[in-house]
């Protein structure tokens, strides 16, 4: 699953995030290490690196990135370093 976030289709990308949410949602310690992944993806969303058939209203992917908000806040709930 790991390498589906790496995915060249953000559409694979966007369907791996599902399966991490649910799986950190359970053990958020066993996936710390993928926080660089996930804020990467944020910024290349933000900086609208995606097609722009991803827009919603100009906005760049904004249900990708709710669910990156919501993997990054398992992650770094009771973590100042991660959430750093």
């Amino acid at each position: 699953m790991k390498k589906a976030l790496c995915d060249k289709d953000p559409s694979v990308m966007a369907c791996a995030l599902n399966y991490f949410l649910d799986e950190i949602r359970k053990r958020p310690n066993d996936y710390k290490d993928l926080v660089n992944h996930f804020v990467v993806i944020l910024k290349q969303i933000i900086d609208h690196r995606l097609p722009r058939d991803y827009d919603y209203h100009r906005i760049p992917a904004p249900w990708i990135q709710t669910k990156l908000l919501e993997i990054l806040s398992y992650l770094g709930a009771e973590d100042e370093t991660t959430s750093k």
